[in-house]
């Protein structure tokens, strides 16, 4: 049997951490909630941008519902103007 290359008898060291300074009482889930909200905002903002903001077109390619789509540009306080 012929050993793979990530079988090798040499011992490699994991690689280094890197230090992130994070406040204390930020919690795992609000940061997820965060990154979650500005990823479908600017998701929604390229998705207007290429329709020409085409709502209808949008929520299509988006797959939700011309009403979704059109909460989600209120609650995120888009406007062609973005």
């Amino acid at each position: 049997m012929v050993p793979y290359p990530a079988e090798s008898n040499a011992t490699t060291s994991p690689p280094a951490a890197t230090a992130v300074t994070a406040p204390a009482n930020v919690s795992l889930k609000d940061i997820s909630r965060t990154a979650a909200r500005e990823a479908e905002r600017e998701l929604i903002l390229r998705m207007l941008t290429r329709t020409r903001w085409n709502r209808k077109e949008a929520a299509e390619i988006l797959g939700i519902s011309y009403k979704a789509l059109l909460y989600k540009i209120k609650e995120n306080g888009l406007d062609k103007a973005s």
